[in-house]
């Protein structure tokens, strides 16, 4: 504590592996294993943004207008027939409401929930309605799955909550009303909220110091692929029932071929189940093919390793910790204008896609999930030169320029590029911005919360459901509290935790 020594790089030349590090050093470090076992996680990783941003298709507003048997409408400014008036059948000029319904423009779109439920006119708040109900399940996912996982383990909420998500996606598809459609559907957000907390974590939790920052990376990467895997589902399905069960077809693969994973062997440990633990290491001994790792595992060894004295600590902390240091107070505040400014700029234009009236929706959605890509690439390297605080200013400070600037672009003009540049811009801000409140100074004083270089390797990397909590003396931190997965799952859209830059080289720990 307040040493002035700089953080070691992960696989620092001379840095001997020790605890669950040596571990899975002992049984293969990265093998055909993790190889296998990251596949799989990527799949289900991969659609977790299509879910999130689905109802860009499937909730998507066709041009309407009044049935009217003398196919006779009022006319807005613009010429168009009014959408949710008609005349009345006598001689005079009076208008109604739509008694008789509504017929749609179905040349670009087969079918969606609106035209199946006629969410327009007085009923228009609906469809926004059944998005908020998503987002308010990946909210009450990543509170409630969270803590389940630390007492019940990551493996069996991971394939729950791909259990869940499979099966309540489905049930959104063969939705009779929009009642059960929006039940479904927050139940499916909540699953999502589950799976990329826990099957984050598992991954990680199975990986080798030496190779967390690059799967983290790598993770973080797969979940921005969501978006365009949606415009080219949307694409080819046309009916928003086939285009929802399509989005969910994969969990349930994911589900079948996720049984034989072993339970995250640091959460074993933490549990003291040292014959679960072995087991769990035996097997990936075998499939990394390092059979003398086999002989050389015992009861024994986990034990004496792994002592009550190593593995002990005080009480778990709570979110109110958050809230007694007064350093800390001000970060959280400060944070939380940050976190409101960039999502709020980020789904009010991800979430919307006819607000870009005249573009393709499918090359919009290709050109909000494509920009993604480079800014999670380029943001970490920047923050890890120029520090967190100058990139998250000038992630913020550029995504306004590119809002501002889209407003003189003519109504013609292609105005979708700059808007979902400035919105990138903002939320990897953002994602810069979470780390800064994961790791402040503050957090230090609060008791039972973990050192920065936990492992040597969790610097690089926000890891949702990882062991966050009292350390013994092998550095090996307890179940973590519920306050770290309050603030780990930081974007209630259910995106991705983000590979988040390393700490500065040169910075003391305190």
């Amino acid at each position: 504590m307040g040493t002035g020594r700089g953080l070691r790089e992960e696989g620092e030349p001379g840095r001997k592996a020790k605890g669950l590090g040596g571990l899975l050093e002992r049984v293969g470090g990265w093998g055909c294993f993790q190889m296998v076992h990251v596949a799989i996680v990527c799949v289900s990783f991969a659609f977790v943004s299509t879910h999130s941003f689905l109802q860009n298709f499937t909730a998507s507003i066709p041009d309407h207008h009044c049935r009217s048997p003398g196919n006779l409408w009022p006319v807005d400014a613009q010429g168009r027939p009014e959408r949710c008036l008609r005349f009345r059948g006598n001689a005079t000029n009076e208008t109604e409401t739509c008694v008789e319904g509504w017929v749609y423009n179905l040349t670009t779109i087969q079918s969606t929930i609106v035209t199946e439920w006629d969410l327009v006119c007085s009923l228009k708040s609906l469809q926004g309605l059944a998005q908020s109900v998503y987002l308010a399940g990946v909210l009450l996912g990543a509170i409630v799955f969270g803590g389940l996982a630390d007492r019940l383990g990551r493996r069996a909420i991971f394939l729950w909550c791909l259990f869940q998500t499979a099966a309540l996606n489905t049930g959104a598809a063969l939705a009779p009303s929009f009642s059960i459609y929006c039940v479904c559907r927050c139940l499916t957000g909540s699953g999502m909220s589950g799976l990329v907390l826990n099957g984050m974590g598992l991954v990680l939790e199975w990986t080798t110091p030496s190779h967390r920052a690059v799967v983290s990376g790598f993770l973080s990467f797969v979940l921005s692929l969501g978006q365009l895997n949606l415009a080219i589902l949307a694409f080819g399905l046309q009916h928003w029932r086939h285009l929802q069960l399509a989005a969910g077809a994969p969990y349930a693969l994911c589900f079948l071929c996720s049984w034989w994973l072993p339970e995250s062997v640091r959460w074993l440990m933490v549990r003291r189940r040292f014959s679960g633990a072995l087991r769990a290491l035996k097997l990936v001994s075998w499939i990394n093919r390092v059979p003398a790792a086999r002989a050389q595992l015992s009861l024994e060894m986990l034990e004496s390793e792994y002592s009550q004295e190593e593995l002990g600590g005080t009480p778990g902390s709570s979110v109110l910790d958050l809230f007694r240091s007064r350093e800390m107070l001000a970060i959280l505040a400060c944070i939380m204008g940050i976190w409101f400014s960039a999502t709020f700029a980020f789904y009010s234009l991800a979430l919307d896609l006819q607000r870009f009236p005249g573009e393709d929706p499918y090359l919009v959605q290709i050109v909000l999930g494509s920009i993604d890509l480079p800014f999670r690439l380029l943001v970490p390297k920047l923050a890890n030169r120029l520090g967190r605080k100058l990139t998250l200013s000038s992630c913020m400070i550029l995504g306004a320029g590119f809002l501002l600037g889209a407003i003189p672009v003519p109504h013609g003009g292609y105005r979708a590029g700059p808007p979902s540049d400035g919105a990138e811009c903002a939320v990897q801000g953002l994602h810069v911005s979470l780390h800064q409140l994961q790791h402040p100074r503050g957090l230090r004083g609060l008791p039972d919360l973990p050192p920065d270089d936990w492992d040597g390797g969790q610097q690089h990397g926000g890891t949702p459901g990882r062991c966050d909590g009292p350390t013994g003396p092998a550095g090996e931190p307890d179940v973590p509290p519920l306050a770290a997965h309050t603030l780990r799952y930081h974007r209630s859209g259910g995106q991705h935790p983000g590979c988040l830059p390393a700490r500065d080289k040169g910075s003391a720990l305190a």
